[in-house]
């Protein structure tokens, strides 16, 4: 059944793009690619002719992955398609030993969505090396542009593909997730009504106005890092740290015992991280900016395929407002507003009133501002349910299980620090993505050990700092 407001296209394979979509293609730009790059650490090796096989199905069902563009990011909305390739296409994929460096394809930061589709992959493993069993490892590493997907997307799509994989092996007692292809229409419309749209304009302009209201202060750097700094953002630019089991429990419960959630203890605690971090070096004069990622999916999008179905909201509190005793009040309250009223769709809705002249979104993105100090994205335990976990809590298909992996958002220009977190299996991790042009990675290693640190010291004292 389609959506009352479902947008209609004119030719079964081109479909008109949707503001969100636009947004991430026009944020583009050689320097800072929009491009999420996500790891996944298994036991065992994959057998590559199986893989593919595998894999070839998963894109015959997640329609975004056989598009390209038509229109450039200056243009209208309405003018920009995706377009349906007439046969399936396969992404660039590598497939090498362990040890071997990671091979690129002709332009390795850049993903060209008129050109090429959406997603990269490589499959590296120690079949060489180490064949046995017992000591097999393989990491396969994905990137894909964020006009494409989002990170709860690509997990869901790694599960489909170890379905798949479990299936042509002769494992049959999994079932893949239904997807209704007449949904894809509907994606950016967040299932509102017209009467629904119009009654929240004036909450959805109000906060499009609070965003330019005040500015936000970039992450402050040393005066005098030591180490080089690159001319274009490294994908490769990141740092990990992963947390007991026991740490996750703690901090559960001392969210539980103050009657928040886990995301509103990482987002206190990163607030007094880049609080504290800036006002060292310095940096005092405009107000901290987390930008939250939140999802809009609903019941409603259980059947859609891959998609991005993810949004922003923006969080910002000045330094006094750090130090109050009043700033986890005032977290949960925007929390609470998120999550109940959907705070997300004003940013696409904001989109969609730029899309709507030529050159605005491109301009928009193009100012010399800081859009925030930092980004948060918390996938949650999105594999959790899935039919492929076993007794530890692991996806596994046979001999091969999947051990971990971590999602590595996007930088910006003058938004220095993407951080994500990641539970699996009862574990939390943290990984920091930093903009190599502004930081060295010895910068961003302090800057995760000290956010680290604040968590790890919730988790032993079971208390919040200044409450």
């Amino acid at each position: 059944m389609t959506h009352p407001t479902a947008k209609q296209t004119n030719h079964d394979n081109t479909h008109p793009m949707v503001a969100f979509e636009h947004y991430m293609y026009a944020d583009d730009r050689p320097t800072h690619s929009m491009v999420v790059q996500m790891r996944f650490w298994f036991r065992g090796h994959f057998q590559k002719d199986i893989f593919l096989a595998a894999l070839k199905e998963t894109l015959t069902r997640n329609r975004m992955f056989q598009m390209k563009l038509s229109g450039k990011p200056g243009a209208r909305t309405s003018n920009i398609n995706w377009v349906e390739e007439p046969s399936l296409v396969m992404p660039f994929i590598s497939w090498t030993s362990l040890d071997d460096p990671v091979s690129h394809p002709k332009n390795p930061t850049h993903i060209d969505l008129t050109n090429e589709i959406g997603l990269r992959l490589w499959v590296r493993d120690n079949n060489k090396t180490i064949p046995d069993v017992d000591n097999a490892k393989s990491e396969l590493l994905v990137q894909f542009h964020h006009s494409v997907c989002d990170g709860v997307g690509m997990l869901l799509f790694i599960e489909e593909l170890l379905i798949h994989y479990a299936h042509l092996t002769g494992i049959t007692n999994h079932t893949l997730r239904p997807i209704d292809p007449n949904l894809f229409s509907s994606r950016g419309n967040f299932w509102l009504t017209k009467s629904e749209w119009k009654n929240r304009f004036f909450k959805d302009f109000q906060r499009a106005f609070n965003y330019f209201k005040f500015l936000a202060q970039p992450l402050a750097h040393p005066p005098a890092q030591t180490g080089e700094l690159t001319s274009r953002a490294d994908l490769f630019a990141s740092e990990r740290h992963v947390f007991s089991a026991e740490t996750m429990k703690n901090i559960r419960q001392t969210a539980r015992s103050i009657q928040v959630t886990v995301n509103d203890v990482l987002l206190y605690e990163l607030f007094h991280t880049l609080s504290i971090w800036n006002k060292s070096l310095g940096r005092i004069r405009n107000k901290i900016r987390v930008a939250l990622a939140t999802s809009l999916r609903i019941e409603q999008d259980t059947k859609q395929s891959c998609l991005n179905i993810v949004s922003m909201v923006f969080l910002h509190k000045s330094h006094k407002d750090v130090s109050s005793k009043n700033l986890l009040a005032g977290i949960v309250a925007e929390t609470r507003d998120v999550k109940q009223n959907r705070m997300g769709i004003t940013l696409p809705r904001f989109m969609g009133w730029c899309g709507k002249i030529p050159l605005a979104i491109k301009i928009f993105m193009d100012l010399p501002y800081c859009s925030a100090t930092a980004v948060l994205t918390n996938l949650g335990a999105t594999l959790s349910n899935s039919s492929l976990v076993d007794e530890s809590g692991k996806l596994t298909v046979g001999p091969i299980r999947l051990e971990g992996y971590e999602l590595l958002p996007p930088v910006r220009p003058r938004t220095s620090a993407s951080f994500a977190i990641n539970y699996y299996a009862g574990q939390l991790s943290v990984s920091l993505r930093f903009d190599s042009t502004r930081l060295t990675r010895a910068t961003a290693i302090s800057l995760l050990e000290r956010y680290c640190q604040r968590l790890k010291q919730v988790a032993e004292t079971k208390s919040l700092t200044g409450l």
